[in-house]
């Protein structure tokens, strides 16, 4: 990977396109598994394990999850009772609802919105038996890259098959979520305002698409769209409008 990143930054052959077979074959994939088709998250989850595994022993252990691990608390507090039941979970990134919403803050506010355990769903405690109950998740940690997974896909009852979800959702360059998280429950991290670097497109159907990347590399306001052995520079306004979806992905 180190290697990629440094072909991808200096002049190595403007006539050729950075190769990526020496990182796929680090994972240990065989030619066949190269070729298979993969969803993002899936390969983020490869990439992740397979970073982690290689700094183990180094200097630089523990890079990743100092850059990219937060903490989440799942949370069931009793209505009538002083009861509350929490479990700790550590993610390298969020996976939020499409459906539904038309902004990343609503899918934020849906994600940490607590849903209520009553009637036939209420919840069944070890002392105090069943109880009406709210469920939500608490952030507690926020780490200073935010990787966000969106959810576009849900079951179909009628077809019995998985579809994809194709509708425009927006996302602007600066996502603060300070207004958004309940002021009682802050995250103890003081990170709370992010600044979008990079949109992965995923075109095509449920079977079958292809991957394509709008990238931020620096500070500035220059976007590039990188598309297999393809990099040309985009405007801003193009690059938030085709990553944010509909018909065209």
């Amino acid at each position: 990977m180190q290697r990629i990143f440094h072909n991808l930054q200096v002049d190595h052959n403007k006539n050729e396109a950075v190769r990526t077979y020496e990182l796929l074959q680090a994972f240990g994939w065989t030619k066949n598994e190269r070729y298979q088709q993969q969803d993002i998250s899936e390969f983020n989850c490869v990439l992740r394990d397979a970073l982690e595994s290689q700094m183990e022993n180094t200097e630089v252990k523990g890079t990743y999850k100092n850059l990219f691990e937060g903490k989440s608390q799942n949370v069931i507090k009793c209505i009538n009772i002083d009861y509350e039941s929490t479990s700790d979970e550590k993610w390298s990134f969020l996976q939020l609802n499409v459906k539904g919403n038309n902004t990343i803050e609503d899918s934020f506010k849906q994600y940490i919105a607590p849903e209520k355990l009553e009637k036939d769903n209420q919840y069944e405690t070890a002392a105090h038996g069943k109880q009406d109950a709210i469920k939500f998740i608490r952030l507690l940690e926020l780490p200073p890259v935010l990787q966000i997974s969106l959810n576009r896909y849900e079951y179909d009852f009628t077809t019995h098959i998985m579809t994809k979800i194709n509708q425009k959702f927006q996302f602007q360059e600066i996502l603060d979520l300070e207004p958004i998280l309940p002021k009682n429950e802050k995250p103890s991290s003081s990170i709370n305002r992010y600044h979008l670097h990079s949109i992965l497109v995923h075109s095509g159907t449920m079977n079958q698409g292809h991957y394509f990347a709008y990238i931020k590399p620096n500070l500035d306001d220059r976007w590039f769209k990188f598309n297999d052995n393809k990099v040309t520079e985009v405007t801003k306004y193009h690059a938030l409008g085709q990553g944010a979806g509909g018909n065209i992905t």
